[in-house]
């Protein structure tokens, strides 16, 4: 497990896009991989990212431009074990992707207590893991159609789903990579994930 915290307007960080040449479709992929970005723009201006992440989460605080970030995977990882098949049948892929977004959840919130997080922007974790095991049930087909367009891969690029309770979930369009977002009062937290042929 490996946490940074930046303070997204005052960081000078070498491999943010501007200082390292590409394409702006390149430029554009690099938002859908492990980046907070306060401001977004091409190339990104104002944040930070993590490239050899495949798996992480963010923790934002749009107020205050400030972002904690958590990678749960790097690059040459196995895959994880626990991400579903598809599958073709909608109530079981509803199940499995509750399942599976409720343990990365639990993952997080445990690691984000032992690196302090209770100390920081999330003030009560115990609480925020109620609410946000609540919102991931009221929300279950979202997360199993989000998931399902995942593991499709192209199938799923470029599409976007949201909520009227602030979970919003996301398929790159230029990369495939996930991206589930969930509101917690002013603060957001965002799951990514690389598709398992990337890793």
């Amino acid at each position: 497990m490996i946490s940074a915290r930046y303070p997204l307007a005052a960081m000078l960080i070498a491999f943010l896009a501007g200082l390292i040449p590409g394409t702006a479709a390149a430029e554009h992929a690099q938002h859908e991989k492990c980046i907070c970005d306060a401001a977004p723009s091409i190339p990104p201006g104002n944040g930070a990212s993590v490239p050899n992440a495949t798996a992480c989460w963010l923790v934002e605080d749009q107020r205050r431009e400030w972002c904690d970030v958590v990678v749960e995977s790097l690059a040459g990882s196995p895959p994880d074990p626990t991400l579903p098949a598809v599958d073709d049948g909608d109530g079981a892929q509803t199940s499995l992707a509750t399942d599976f977004f409720g343990g990365h959840l639990r993952w997080f919130l445990q690691t984000y207590r032992a690196l302090g997080g209770e100390n920081l922007m999330l003030s009560d974790l115990t609480q925020v893991e109620e609410s946000l095991d609540r919102l991931l049930g009221r929300n279950a087909e979202l997360l199993g159609q989000c998931l399902q367009d995942f593991r499709k891969g192209l199938m799923g690029r470029g599409f976007h789903r949201e909520s009227s309770e602030g979970v919003a979930c996301q398929v790159g369009e230029e990369t495939g990579w996930l991206r589930l977002r969930l509101a917690v009062g002013g603060i957001w937290l965002t799951y990514i994930l690389a598709p398992p042929d990337t890793l």
